[in-house]
Parts: C-alpha cells; sequence; structure tokens
C-alpha cells in the first residue's frame, strides 16, 4: 500500500517492462497522477490487482488511458515508435 503516494512519473526508462510484476495487489487511495513517457518495452504497470480511486487516467506520450479495465493496460510505445 502507498497511502500517500499522490503522483507517479516513469520517463526514459527503456528496458522497464512493468512497475511490480509481482502477484500482490497495491492500494494507491491517494494516487491522481499517473505518466509514463519513453518507456517502449512496458506493457503492464502492475500484475497484481490495484485500486487508485483518485485516479481517472494513466497519461502517456501518446494519450491517456482510461482505467475502465483497471490500472493495467497495453500499447505504452512512445511517440518516436509511432
Amino acid at each position: 500500500m502507498f497511502p500517500h503516494l499522490k503522483s507517479l512519473e516513469l520517463v526514459k526508462l527503456p528496458d522497464l517492462e512493468g512497475f511490480f510484476l509481482g502477484k500482490n495487489d497495491f492500494q494507491w487511495p491517494s494516487l491522481e497522477k499517473v505518466m509514463i513517457d519513453y518507456c517502449p518495452k512496458m506493457t503492464v504497470f502492475t500484475s497484481g490487482q490495484s485500486t487508485a480511486k483518485k485516479l481517472e487516467y494513466i497519461h502517456t506520450s501518446l494519450r491517456k488511458h482510461s482505467l475502465e479495465c483497471g490500472l493495467n493496460f497495453e500499447g505504452t510505445t512512445t511517440t518516436d515508435q509511432v
């Protein structure tokens, strides 16, 4: 659990495949902003189930990703790859 984390930016991490690839669940009660930019190998934010009630989108260099399917998403290719 990350009770006080409000913002998370992952930038220019070319080998990052995911923020946490274990099976634990995360609770992010204060998280309001996530920015993932220039992380071309990243396809999973966390492997476990995560909740972030204040977070509406994950921002990437391509677009905002809705959280309808949770915190995980596919397709974080960078603008260099488009």
